[in-house]
């Protein structure tokens, strides 16, 4: 069985457009894979920087590996139990910014980043009063975003096209709007300054999403059995159902598609207003038979799907 490296998989290296705080299962198995989806039909060439949002993490993993892994798909479609294996190349470094700030500063001062992208978990996105945003990092990620926010501003001098659009997986509502309230009230805490709000308000653009994949992880129960199907020693593969759907709204959830055109790669991700009106009932019933499928209950699964 061989390792699974860049000395057993060719893999091209693309600009870094994306910076994801957050190196979890879900975000590895929804936006790496959508957007490693997306490289490969050609809508756009995006390459992902992992940052780890905690000083204990697993971006150590991830560099042995060097960023490879496989995402396990298994579900239902068209009441028809079906398969995906994909080996995503999109992640191009993972930085542990507790241990290499320099490295990560140059990712968040480089002018081909345009996105960021987190799940910080739902404890992840809150006010932490008297933070010192200047710490190398700050502790919370709402300290973290307005200090890379604040050191940007401050090295392209303010320009528009400094700006980044900030999308948060994280499962509270209105995650983006929240983050944005947080920032601000730092840059406020922190005297900033007014250029430096504007800058904020007019030029970045903050996300509320909602995610849908149920993701089980690495698969203990039957590792040995998927590495031989693989044809690698893979410890970062995570398996997930088949069913997923990205729906992303906010200020300027217009613009999204021009820098990130998941959609235009057939991908299921929708553009709104108010991407909350995708939660339906319906959905309960997918995520029921595609757990119970991953859970290995085929049978199962297939009645309630019918």
């Amino acid at each position: 069985m061989k390792e699974l490296n860049k000395m057993t998989v060719q893999k091209s290296a693309l600009p870094v457009k994306v910076l994801q705080f957050g190196e979890g299962n879900f975000l590895r198995a929804f936006v790496d894979w959508m957007i490693d989806m997306a490289n490969e039909k050609g809508v756009m060439q995006h390459g992902v920087v992992i940052v780890q949002p905690i000083e204990k993490g697993m971006t150590d993993a991830l560099r042995k590996q060097d960023n490879l892994y496989h995402v396990y798909l298994e579900g239902i479609k068209d009441k028809k139990p079906v398969k995906d294996i994909r080996l995503v190349k999109s992640v191009q470094d993972a930085i542990n910014p507790y241990v290499d700030y320099a490295k990560y500063e140059s990712y968040f001062l480089s002018p081909d980043l345009e996105i960021t992208v987190s799940n910080t978990t739902e404890a992840g996105i809150r006010y932490e009063a008297g933070e010192d945003i200047f710490a190398k990092p700050p502790q919370s990620y709402p300290g973290k975003m307005t200090a890379l926010l604040y050191h940007r501003f401050k090295h392209f001098n303010g320009t528009p096209e400094s700006g980044l659009t900030i999308i948060c997986c994280e499962l509270i509502e209105n995650n983006g709007s929240t983050l944005r309230e947080y920032v601000l009230r730092h840059a406020e805490a922190n005297r900033l300054g007014e250029d430096f709000v504007r800058w904020v308000t007019e030029h970045c653009r903050f996300c509320d999403t909602l995610v849908d994949r149920i993701v089980t992880g690495f698969p203990r129960e039957n590792t040995d059995e998927i590495k031989a199907e693989l044809g690698y020693n893979d410890n970062l593969m995570v398996k997930a159902e088949y069913y997923h759907l990205w729906a992303i709204g906010g200020a300027g959830y217009k613009e999204v598609s021009k820098i990130l055109p998941l959609d235009k790669a057939v991908l299921p991700v929708s553009l709104s207003k108010f991407p909350n009106r995708w939660a339906t009932p319906e959905r309960l019933l997918s995520a029921w038979y595609n757990l119970r499928y991953c859970l290995g209950q085929p049978q199962a699964a297939l009645c309630a799907g019918t």
